[in-house]
């Protein structure tokens, strides 16, 4: 019978483990974008753009999208800023009107 409870509370453990592993990717990759956000504001781009693509590899957003792709054409590297604004317009949400 005791064997049956450590069982059980074994299984608990490690169902409470694997739901705390799976929320805490999006938090980090909500605190990624603040910082690249923060960055971008401070017109640090290039530090914004690899911050961007750490948040981007985590969560894909319209958000990161669009910002890689105006980070980029602020740093004038003009074929990244394509291929992002590229992928951005193809975004559920995405149009050529709402990128800048």
């Amino acid at each position: 019978m005791r064997n049956t409870y450590i069982i059980i509370a074994r299984r608990a453990y490690l169902v409470i483990l694997l739901l705390l592993m799976i929320s805490v990717k999006p938090v980090k990759a909500q605190f990624v974008i603040k910082e690249a956000d923060a960055q971008y504001d401070l017109f640090n781009y290039v530090k914004a753009i690899d911050l961007y693509e750490q948040a981007w590899a985590k969560k894909e957003t319209l958000h990161t999208a669009e910002r890689l792709a105006s980070a980029y054409q602020l740093t004038q590297n003009y074929k990244e800023a394509e291929s992002w604004y590229s992928i951005a317009s193809k975004m559920t949400g995405g149009s050529a009107e709402r990128i800048r």
